[in-house]
């Protein structure tokens, strides 16, 4: 999983240079999970974007990943000032959006992902910080199965 989350942020650093942010990554999960790339690639994607567009010249974008117990935690943190506490539970709702040129189904889209590989999304935001966090199971691939995404 580290080589596979150092890519997708090396990618995204170098695809993303308007702005003055310090990119920064810790990785030491030095496991194996089985996901679908494809698709977490996306969420991956879709939460270094709000992490990205969340600054607004200067920051600092970091994520890390670690192992605790029976599962991998990866953590993105930014520096963009953080979500106030009464858009923080409306952040998974579909076409919630603050952006005006967004759809607003990012998020929600991200947590069926991941709640399709039987992990979670937690977002935390305080003193103008922002730390999503994606907490992965660690299954052997005989019990793994990623469910079918739907959409009730």
């Amino acid at each position: 999983i580290d080589e596979f989350l150092n890519n997708a942020f090396e990618n995204f650093r170098k695809e993303n240079t308007a702005k003055f942010i310090n990119f920064n990554c810790k990785l030491s999960c030095n496991s194996t999970i089985f996901l679908d790339k494809k698709l977490f690639g996306l969420v991956l994607e879709e939460i270094l974007k709000n992490a990205y567009e969340s600054i607004e010249e200067k920051g600092n974008i970091f994520m890390s990943c670690q192992t605790e117990g029976n599962n991998i935690i990866i953590s993105i943190k930014d520096d963009g000032g953080g979500i106030d506490k009464d858009r923080l539970s409306m952040l998974f709702t579909p076409f919630y959006s603050t952006k005006p040129k967004n759809v607003g189904l990012g998020l929600f889209i991200s947590k069926l992902i991941i709640k399709a590989h039987k992990g979670k999304l937690r977002i935390i935001s305080n003193n103008n910080t922002t730390t999503v966090k994606l907490i992965l199971p660690i299954e052997k691939r005989s019990r793994m199965r990623i469910q079918r995404l739907s959409v009730v």
